[in-house]
């Protein structure tokens, strides 16, 4: 995980580069390596709460990857970011639709 600590230490010395760097770190994401996603996870948090000006492409980002998401710890997390940060109605709407997508069809005896 050498290359992941050298991406933050750079974006957090240089973060005008932090929109090339985003979608490169979130590669990450679905990747099998569940220690790693959860890492750039905690970078993004990080970054969405240091640099709110970042949290447009964070969050963009984030909505295009999570149906790649393997790892559950990573998904919840991931769906905890995306509950705090998205602010936009078209972002909350796409993020319940990626949630229901994930769950599939729910029974309609559910309920009872």
């Amino acid at each position: 995980m050498p290359f992941f600590y050298f991406m933050k230490n750079f974006f957090l010395q240089f973060p005008e580069v932090a929109p090339s760097i985003i979608p490169v770190l979130s590669e990450f994401l679905s990747d099998t390596n569940e220690l790693a996603a959860s890492d750039v996870l905690l970078f993004m948090r990080e970054a969405v709460q240091k640099f709110p000006n970042l949290t447009e492409v964070i969050i963009q980002k984030l909505l295009e990857v999570f149906l790649t998401i393997r790892s559950s710890k990573v998904l919840r997390s991931t769906i905890w970011i995306l509950g705090e940060f998205c602010v936009s109605k078209e972002d909350v709407e796409t993020v319940i639709s990626l949630v229901k997508s994930c769950l599939g069809e729910v029974s309609k005896f559910a309920s009872i």
